[in-house]
């Protein structure tokens, strides 16, 4: 009997040791994060180092497509995969161009506006023709078509993708002057496609001119940052204004603390990242500063590891990468090298000094689970202050959608829609203020091959589904 009792005072005492241990373990791996300005890694180089390329996020994959780097303008398509940490050469486009505007809206990525290059060795990545076309790979049959053109030929126009549709604003004309360059021409135009109809429309248009800024979308507002009003990259603005498609009108909010160009720009959590860029007063930097629209503020967070400008942006699963550009001169025929980066570099931005309201949960699927056909996603929210307005749902990071109802939720899924393999299932819901944090599920499709008896989601289906009966009757009885 003592020997038991002795065995279980040890199993006990081994217990509480892990626990500490693991404890203590925790405290350590995030404590470069609890600053609560988040932290970088460095992840694995792209094939090709470039500037002036498009960077976007696309059904769980990272596209960097075009740009230039000493060789010219580039047609080169890469893929990376952040859960591998791998690169992809997929199917280049027509023609090499660069400083283009870019973004992706369904199962496919649209490349707009941009520039050629004029011929000749010594100009080789200076800009030449300024673009109207619109090009759009499909990331499933990896292949490229053309669209009808944008109305206003430019280079550097900033895309924002609103309720599906594509806002192209601002960017460049490009004039000849008597010194044998190009020079640019800021614009205010403000238009917009409807990849449905394939048809645009012209808008009201922006306060400030500008080229070479930063586009972001939060909360179905367009923000447009920084950039330039003048013939050169010089000098850079620190202007930001914010455009409502709804109500087709602009308004002028907090200045960026630095006036940049040609810097990363991405959103996480309805807030803006600023990443990098060039600023009159430093040349290139590695600042990243963050804007928050509840209370129109500006503050600064973790420095990136790589001083650079000329790179790409975006987000997938609440982390933001950096990709390309270069740390050294400025793109020009008087430069007499640019030093052009591959270098890919994660951020992850700390959560840990946000306040939410609000919350939403996935009940069906769970971790992990196999799903073919047509699948109902299940799932519940709530607010604690204010009123629950909707659910939204994206998958693999791509546009966010309407989810039916609120508390009690559902979205029907269609697999076949998706490629065989890995997917990540997003969830968040919005108080009228602001969203909720994300909650992810990561999933497995199999439409290819016949699913096991024992991957049939039937029972699992059956609890999620009681579960939502349990919850509704629950919240019934509250009521009464």
């Amino acid at each position: 009997m003592n020997q038991i009792k002795l065995r279980k005072n040890w199993m006990i005492l081994v217990i509480i040791s892990i626990v500490f241990i693991s404890g203590v373990c925790f405290i350590s791996d995030t404590a470069s994060s609890s600053n609560g300005k988040g932290s970088w890694t460095t992840k694995l180089s792209m094939p090709t180092a470039r500037a002036g390329h498009g960077v976007v996020s696309c059904n769980g994959i990272i596209y960097v497509i075009g740009g230039y780097n000493d060789s010219g303008f580039l047609d080169k398509v890469e893929a990376y995969d952040p859960i591998s940490d791998l690169w992809e050469t997929k199917t280049p486009m027509p023609y090499g161009r660069a400083e283009f505007g870019i973004c992706a809206v369904g199962l496919k990525i649209y490349v707009i506006g941009g520039c050629l290059t004029l011929l000749g060795k010594n100009d080789s990545i200076y800009p030449g023709n300024k673009l109207n076309n619109v090009l759009v790979y499909d990331i499933l049959s990896d292949s490229w078509s053309f669209k009808t053109p944008m109305p206003t030929p430019r280079i550097c126009p900033g895309l924002g993708v609103v309720n599906g549709k594509i806002y192209a604003i601002g960017g460049a004309g490009l004039q000849w002057n008597d010194c044998c360059f190009y020079f640019y021409t800021a614009l205010d135009t403000n238009e917009v496609y409807d990849p449905i109809n394939d048809s645009w429309e012209t808008l009201s248009p922006m306060i400030t001119p500008r080229h070479h800024a930063g586009v972001a979308v939060i909360n179905d507002k367009i923000f447009v940052c920084g950039g330039n009003k003048n013939e050169d990259l010089w000098p850079a603005i620190g202007i930001v204004e914010a455009y409502s498609p709804i109500t087709n009108t602009w308004e002028t909010i907090a200045s960026m603390p630095k006036k940049l160009t040609e810097f990363g720009i991405t959103s996480v959590d309805d807030k803006l990242y600023v990443i990098g860029g060039l600023c009159y007063t430093e040349q290139h930097i590695n600042d990243v500063f963050v804007y928050n629209p509840r209370n129109n503020q500006w503050s600064n967070m973790s420095s990136m590891p790589t001083t650079r400008y000329g790179q790409g942006a975006c987000t997938i699963n609440g982390k933001i990468y950096v990709i390309g550009g270069a740390d050294e001169g400025v793109r020009s025929i008087y430069s007499e090298r640019n030093y052009y980066l591959a270098t890919n570099e994660e951020f992850t931005p700390s959560l840990s000094n946000i306040n939410y309201s609000s919350t939403a949960s996935i009940l069906f699927p769970s971790e992990d689970a196999t799903l073919s056909g047509s699948t109902t996603i299940l799932g519940n929210a709530s607010v604690t202050n204010g009123t629950l307005h909707s659910v939204q749902i994206s998958f693999d990071s791509d546009s966010w959608v309407t989810a039916n109802g609120t508390e009690l939720w559902s979205y029907i899924l269609d697999t076949t829609n998706l490629k065989d393999g890995n997917h990540t299932i997003s969830v968040r819901c919005y108080d009228g203020v602001g969203y909720s944090p994300i909650e992810m599920r990561n999933v497995t499709v199999q439409n290819i091959q016949e699913l096991n008896d024992n991957d049939t989601p039937g029972f699992e289906l059956i609890s999620a589904l009681c579960a939502f009966i349990i919850i509704l009757f629950w919240k019934q009885k509250i009521k009464h």
